[in-house]
């Protein structure tokens, strides 16, 4: 085995947190975007709600709902969860939500540095 139990079950719930921390990270970062910025949500289905619900707030309400789904799947199947394979997704897509968050930070950071010359 290449990761011992006890070391799985530190490593998901580390990247259970870091997930909610990166999810929050990323409705700030898209927030500014939208409403600061005028910029626009690539989503197609967000893109879709937000034009029901006339509101961004529904991105919050989103991945809401999905981290809930997320934590009480992980809470519910504990033992099914510390397995190598969910420990190994779970860090793709701690990386993937990294990138997103680091890529807004990126996108705001020329914004401002293009609004600030002007």
């Amino acid at each position: 085995m290449l990761l011992s139990a006890n070391t799985l079950r530190i490593g998901i719930i580390a990247m259970i947190g870091a997930i909610v921390v990166l999810n929050l990270l990323d409705f700030v970062t898209t927030y500014i975007i939208l409403e600061k910025m005028d910029g626009r949500e690539v989503n197609p289905v967000l893109v879709y709600l937000m034009d029901i619900t006339n509101t961004i707030w529904v991105i919050l309400v989103v991945k809401l709902i999905g981290l809930s789904w997320v934590c009480g799947i992980a809470y519910r199947r504990w033992a099914l969860c510390q397995r190598p394979l969910v420990f190994w997704t779970m860090l793709a897509v701690t990386i993937i939500y990294m990138i997103v968050v680091l890529w807004n930070s990126y996108v705001i950071i020329n914004f401002w540095e293009l609004y600030s010359e002007n």
